[in-house]
């Protein structure tokens, strides 16, 4: 870069040099003299500098573009409420990427919801990769014959094909754990309950412990929102939702594929 902007001050002083020796050498007329220096200059200045000052020019086009991603990224990630080790979003647009939350993990992922169809569908691949790692899965599904179901198509709009899901996604895990060699890596089981929300633990069973919990909202199916809080942050609320979870799961029976 210093050699760069060295070259196109010694190439600006001999272009100096060079105008000066061809006005003192040369009989010319001095208006069109000036003329066309002037248009010459016009022409192979700016080029010059460009040439000499393009690693400034990229550096500064570099951090801006920076900026403006790392303002970007601000914006979009959701604020936490201070002193409370709680990260509070309000859609599910807001959270981190599943992929990010599953790599998180070390040892376990237990899951409780609905039917995570539309996770299944789209992150198959995700856990997959996971359970191939040795990393341990356990899903709890509402029971498809629970009179429960019924209960959530009524009060949760985009519940309509509840059935459906749970039928769809089950067909897709007895898949997965088909392929395992050590099938207790994946275990599915079916609850008959009636939970507002779904919870997620990464490795629970240690001090790095991670809860996510999604708040099922039945005034607006549409906004579901979650918080999420590592152990040490938060072990109230951690403790509060592992309690919840094991509520759920000594309800749970085990799903045979």
């Amino acid at each position: 870069m210093e050699r760069r902007l060295i070259l196109t001050i010694i190439s600006l002083i001999v272009l100096g040099i060079a105008i000066v020796i061809l006005f003192l050498k040369t009989n010319i007329d001095m208006a069109d003299f000036f003329t066309q220096l002037a248009v010459g200059l016009t022409l192979l200045l700016p080029i010059i500098g460009y040439w000499g000052f393009k690693p400034f020019i990229d550096r500064y086009l570099e951090r801006r573009k920076e900026s403006i991603n790392e303002n970007k990224q601000n914006q979009e990630k959701t604020i936490t409420k201070p002193n409370t080790g709680i990260q509070y979003y309000n859609t599910r647009d807001d959270l981190p990427k599943f992929k990010e939350l599953i790599d998180s993990a070390t040892k376990t992922v237990d899951m409780s919801a609905l039917s995570y169809y539309l996770m299944i569908l789209g992150q198959s691949n995700v856990i997959k990769k996971a359970l191939k790692k040795g990393r341990k899965f356990t899903f709890l599904i509402l029971d498809v014959n629970s009179k429960e179901v019924d209960k959530y198509i009524q009060t949760l709009e985009n519940a309509k094909d509840l059935k459906n899901h749970i039928n769809s996604t089950l067909e897709i895990l007895c898949e997965l754990k088909k392929e395992l060699k050590d099938k207790d890596n994946l275990t599915i089981k079916t609850y008959d309950s009636f939970p507002k929300h779904g919870i997620t633990l990464i490795d629970k069973d240690t001090e790095n412990a991670l809860v996510k919990v999604e708040y099922y909202n039945f005034d607006n199916p549409n906004t579901r929102a979650n918080k999420i809080a590592y152990k040490v942050d938060n072990p109230d609320f951690y403790e509060s939702s592992l309690i919840d979870y094991n509520e759920l799961i000594e309800k749970s029976t085990d799903y045979n594929c």
